[in-house]
């Protein structure tokens, strides 16, 4: 498997080409962004490895307990935590990252306003979602990527320590 190191550097060559590829796809610089934003925050603090104590888990600093569940509940590259599986690992990472956020916003807004209305506020969470959904989509899309080019590395490096083994 690659390095965290390895995995940073990757990272870091392919944003520019990607930020190029996003922009040419969507003939828009800002959308080229977006994407390759995302693809950056999979690559250094959002991927497959934070089921494990790994430079993208201590990159979360103070908010790395965060994170302590999502390793504990599985291990690395558990079924349940589907960390290393390219199509699920980001969409399962999402989910957890986003729940709790919620969770608490909620919980915050109800302390804060004596007059909560929850119905009201998720109606106006579906309006945003919905009238941004083409950049949440292309951001969700940079992650995968993100996450992708981290399977591609271990892959290769698997492959290629196989083969050496072999000779």
């Amino acid at each position: 498997m690659a390095s965290g190191k390895t995995h940073d550097l990757i990272t870091w060559y392919c944003f520019i080409p990607c930020l190029a590829w996003g922009w040419e796809a969507n003939q828009d610089f800002f959308r080229g962004i977006i994407l390759a934003s995302g693809f950056l925050f999979a690559g250094l603090m959002f991927g497959p490895d934070l089921d494990t104590k790994s430079i993208q888990y201590y990159r979360w600093k103070f908010l790395r307990f965060f994170w302590i569940p999502y390793q504990k509940a599985g291990g690395h590259r558990s079924f349940l935590s589907q960390s290393h599986d390219a199509l699920w690992g980001p969409f399962v990472r999402f989910i957890y990252l986003g729940l709790p956020i919620c969770f608490f916003f909620s919980f915050y807004l109800l302390f804060q306003q004596p007059s909560f209305n929850f119905p009201k506020l998720l109606e106006q969470f579906i309006d945003f979602a919905l009238e941004y959904r083409n950049l949440i989509i292309l951001f969700f899309f940079g992650t995968w990527l993100g996450s992708l080019s981290h399977h591609l590395a271990d892959w290769f490096c698997a492959f290629r320590n196989f083969k050496q083994s072999r000779s």
